[in-house]
């Protein structure tokens, strides 16, 4: 699985390091391997990258967008590799699967590749169909967040877009009225004294 340093996820996110390193000495975001000059865990996971989205929305779609790049090269990478020679399957299944093997597969089915071919281009690179299976399950149900949440904002949207209308239905009411009185008042009738 790839791993970022706190200087890639800063970069990432546009935020400072400092920023990052805060987030994981509060456990915000989870990350393996201390760095002894400073104390601070310094390799950061693609999971943790993932978990810290699903609770950090500011964040959710640059994580996302980010992660999907990295799918999308390592995809291509052995999409790549699967239409070449011998010798080109070799390097550069072996650089995508040394980066994201399955990510990169998932990437590539979401991106509409020719599945065959990447299943054999894994196959070749000792990826187990169990994990390759468990990846683009982990993938689709990502997804399945995504349109969830985004379900929920637009059901959110209506609410609001709902009071906003009746707001505006109130205020051409009210400005009606005023017009209506205002003409009254050049026609020298006085509505306060309608019956």
């Amino acid at each position: 699985m790839r791993t970022y340093t706190v200087n890639g996820v800063a970069q990432m996110l546009d935020v400072d390091q400092e920023t990052v390193r805060r987030w994981i000495r509060r456990g915000k975001l989870e990350a393996e391997g201390a760095d002894t000059s400073r104390g601070v865990p310094k390799k950061v996971t693609e999971d943790s990258l993932r978990t810290f989205a699903s609770s950090n929305k500011k964040y959710s779609d640059r994580i996302a967008e980010a992660l999907g790049s990295a799918a999308m090269t390592a995809a291509a990478a052995i999409a790549g590799a699967a239409a070449s020679s011998p010798a080109v399957v070799g390097a550069a299944a072996t650089a995508a699967a040394a980066t994201t093997p399955l990510l990169g597969i998932s990437g590539a089915i979401v991106a509409g590749f020719n599945i065959a071919k990447l299943i054999d281009a894994a196959k070749a690179q000792g990826v187990d169909l169990g994990d390759l299976a468990s990846g683009i399950a982990s993938t689709a149900e990502a997804y399945q967040h995504a349109i969830t949440e985004k379900k929920s904002q637009i059901a959110k949207l209506e609410v609001e877009i709902e009071a906003d209308q009746e707001a505006f239905n109130r205020c051409g009411e009210c400005l009606n009225k005023i017009y209506a009185a205002i003409e009254a008042e050049k026609s020298g009738f006085d509505s306060s004294q309608e019956v």
